[in-house]
């Protein structure tokens, strides 16, 4: 694969209203209204000791939530955009294997069936550091993982703003952006087309 041809995109809070579907969860298994602010700068909900965020996390999981998961809007449109571009759509996240399945059903559905690939990484720092610069961009909406990608030399990294990452430093080489679509119109304005389009077109249209 040709360096810059490809992009890579987390998932939960950045293509998957994860946030979003999780606290109304969580609202409705505890006595604690939970918004995207109560997230703000912290691993759990104001409110939510870990035992018990952990405990819910896994009861959520067990029901298949992230099957239907919704998407965020705007994503769909965001990722036909870039596949139309020819970029090879990678996404990286740290959900645990035992949702693999449900993860790629609700991918394959939001993409239509277009082709993808995923990567369910424990130690995603590490694998962003050491597969950066192949990415013509990264969007993540963790520091720790933008900061990764940037690292690893990834020459455009989007980091998804929200009330979890307000008034946190952004790292060098990082840009802050509204949402997935801002940073797919960043890539495709200085970079209109994967390197390798023209190669991707034949493959597609051989294999109609």
């Amino acid at each position: 694969m040709g360096k810059q041809s490809s992009v890579c995109i987390d998932l939960d809070g950045t293509v998957f209203d994860f946030y979003g579907d999780f606290s109304n969860y969580l609202t409705l298994h505890t006595d604690i209204t939970v918004t995207d602010e109560t997230w703000s700068n912290t691993p759990y909900p104001e409110g939510i000791s870990a035992d018990q965020f952990e405990e819910l996390h896994e009861q959520y999981m067990k029901e298949k939530r992230y099957r239907s998961m919704p998407p965020i809007p705007g994503a769909k449109e965001a990722l036909l955009q870039l596949y139309r571009a020819g970029y090879l759509l990678l996404f990286a996240t740290v959900r645990p294997d035992f949702v693999e399945d449900h993860t790629a059903d609700s991918l394959n559905e939001l993409l239509e069936g277009k082709p993808h690939v995923l990567f369910q990484r424990p130690n995603k720092v590490s694998f962003l550091k050491d597969s950066a610069d192949y990415y013509a961009l990264t969007v993540d909406d963790n520091i720790s993982f933008a900061k990764a990608a940037a690292v690893g030399g990834c020459p455009r990294v989007a980091l998804v703003n929200s009330a979890r990452v307000q008034g946190e430093k952004v790292p060098k080489g990082v840009r802050r952006v509204v949402s997935l679509q801002a940073a797919v119109n960043w890539l495709l304005s200085e970079q209109p087309e994967s390197p390798r389009y023209k190669w991707y077109q034949a493959v597609r249209e051989a294999g109609q």
